[in-house]
């Protein structure tokens, strides 16, 4: 018997291939030693991942209503999708725990201006290259001018130092949580609005990977297939999740 999933196989495909980035992702912070991260890194991927199959059975639910389709039929994609953002929430809540210990361990171990200096001389390629990528994609202008302010937000927080760009991602975490807890889970406007805050959480996590690649004299394209990753995974959890 068929299954909604067959039936997009579109929506699933991007959401494998942000799964696979994020992989990726913790393959490259592995070297950092820093558990806390990896295991931030592993509770928000599944539970972006969740959030993003609640609204793929939600959207169907709401489609067959509008259709007047068999109440069973409505019944189910909304039981379904209720379970599954259950799963986000909870992941979510869990990924936090880690990143309260992940932000204390690595503000008790990095020097404040080491940072500051180190990302001034590395943030104008790291604007320009997300500028430029954003450009050459089909959207809309709007959409575009979002997600350069999403990342400009936080090149501003790393400018300021490690406990800076902490509390952006701790503030960013935060406002997901709570837009997922309200009555329309973050999904009234035409661009979800959650997705801008999961967006902000996952260019936190890779700045700090790239912070943390700095730190221990990681090779250049280690840091480079950083960035890369965190500007791939953003338009697919943009897009795609």
């Amino acid at each position: 018997m068929s299954t909604l999933e067959s039936w997009m196989p579109r929506d699933l495909d991007i959401a494998n291939k942000y799964i696979d980035k994020a992989r990726t992702l913790r393959s490259v912070l592995e070297e950092s030693g820093n558990e806390p991260l990896l295991s931030l890194v592993d509770g928000f991927t599944r539970a972006t991942v969740y959030f993003g199959r609640c609204e793929l059975h939600m959207h169907v639910a709401d489609r067959n209503e509008a259709l007047n389709s068999k109440a069973a039929n409505v019944s189910a994609g909304k039981k379904r999708a209720k379970n599954y953002h259950a799963r986000g929430l909870q992941e979510l809540g869990e990924a936090k725990a880690k990143l309260t210990l992940f932000v204390d361990k690595a503000t008790s171990s990095i020097d404040e201006q080491w940072v500051k200096q180190n990302w001034k001389n590395l943030e104008g390629e790291i604007r320009t290259s997300w500028v430029e990528a954003l450009g050459d994609l089909d959207m809309k202008p709007s959409d575009a001018e979002k997600l350069r302010n999403v990342m400009s937000e936080c090149c501003t927080a790393a400018a300021g130092g490690f406990r800076s760009l902490s509390e952006h991602i701790v503030k960013q975490f935060d406002e997901l949580e709570r837009l997922r807890k309200t009555p329309t889970r973050g999904t009234e406007n035409n661009w979800p609005v959650w997705k801008l805050a999961a967006v902000a959480v996952w260019l936190g996590m890779t700045v700090a990977g790239v912070v943390l690649a700095l730190q221990r004299g990681a090779a250049w394209w280690d840091i480079g297939m950083i960035i890369l990753i965190g500007l791939i995974g953003t338009l697919l959890l943009a897009f795609g999740c």
